[in-house]
């Protein structure tokens, strides 16, 4: 335990209880573990029966491009990535035993891998690729298993897809991959308060990890759908050094556009002000003596819990 007040550059937390985990540059951990933000995405991955994300963030991130394959939500990934399996190459074999452990004990379900689930309430195509392209619908998993991978959506957005799922090959299959969930009178919005309960009823869903993005995250948060909620917070780098280091070759005219248009293309969460809801309390937060931290919040309290 540690004192009620904890600073983490320019944020603070008030909290009666807070745990304060510290990873040290030496540690085993920290040496497997490229960052805090791996540490998390790795448990948070294999630790659930679902991962969710919206529409934008499967079409930017899970949609072939550039020669590479779109990104699956699953534990296989990151601890395949070349500095993590150098430093810890049964990483994924250690997740698989925690998650086996958190079987037996009946938090999650039987499943091997988490399914994916996409997120879109109005079921519309992207401006230059459809849902239906993400690689969760075509990729299969090392033992040759084919991804369990969903659409949850209202039940307009559903007859659009079934209106697109034969030109992308998916006619046979689509019924089987929609969850609709709308109010009874309003067939254009997705119920996303009812969401937990749809996912545990009919699937055996029993802890989801959400993966953003920031729009459809807001949405769960204001329906009181969220439990828990993580943010992975980065000090001592700015948005350009960030950037810097994923687009070495950039130009300075490129760089200078960054700047421009950054405002604009920044998206805020929760009430659009840059604050936290008051009843999200802060429980843990999980450090490096580096620049970054992942603070959990219990957001029970978004639902009167």
């Amino acid at each position: 335990m540690v004192p009620q007040r904890v600073r983490f550059g320019r944020w603070r937390f008030h909290c009666r209880r807070l745990r304060v985990r510290r990873i040290s540059p030496g540690s085993a951990v920290r040496q497997t573990l490229a960052s805090v933000y791996l540490c998390n995405s790795l448990a948070r991955y294999g630790l659930s029966d679902a991962v969710m994300v919206g529409t934008g963030t499967a079409l930017a991130e899970g949609v072939p491009h550039n020669g590479q394959p779109g990104y699956l939500w699953q534990p296989y990934g990151p601890a395949s990535w070349s500095h993590v399996a150098a430093a810890e190459p049964e990483l994924d074999r250690k997740i698989w035993g925690v998650r086996q452990l958190w079987q037996q004990q009946g938090l999650l379900s039987p499943r091997r891998y988490p399914a994916q689930i996409i997120v879109t309430q109005s079921g519309n195509a992207g401006a230059e690729h459809d849902v239906f392209e993400a690689n969760v619908f075509h990729a299969k998993h090392p033992d040759g298993a084919p991804l369990e991978s969903y659409i949850l959506t209202s039940r307009t957005g559903a007859e659009r897809l079934r209106s697109r799922a034969a030109a992308h090959g998916m006619h046979e299959r689509v019924d089987s991959i929609l969850i609709v969930c709308s109010p009874h009178d309003k067939p254009d919005e997705l119920d996303v308060a009812a969401v937990p309960r749809l996912l545990r009823q009919t699937l055996d869903i029993r802890i989801a990890n959400h993966d953003g993005g920031s729009i459809v995250l807001s949405e769960f948060s204001k329906a009181g759908a969220l439990v828990q909620i993580n943010f992975t917070l980065m000090r001592g780098r700015s948005m350009l050094d960030v950037y810097k280091s994923k687009h070495p070759t950039a130009t300075p005219s490129e760089e200078e556009e960054l700047r421009r248009t950054f405002d604009s293309r920044c998206s805020l969460m929760f009430t659009g002000d840059r604050r936290l809801p008051p009843n999200l309390r802060p429980v843990s937060i999980l450090v490096d003596d580096n620049e970054g931290c992942v603070v959990c919040f219990d957001a029970r309290q978004q639902r009167g819990l």
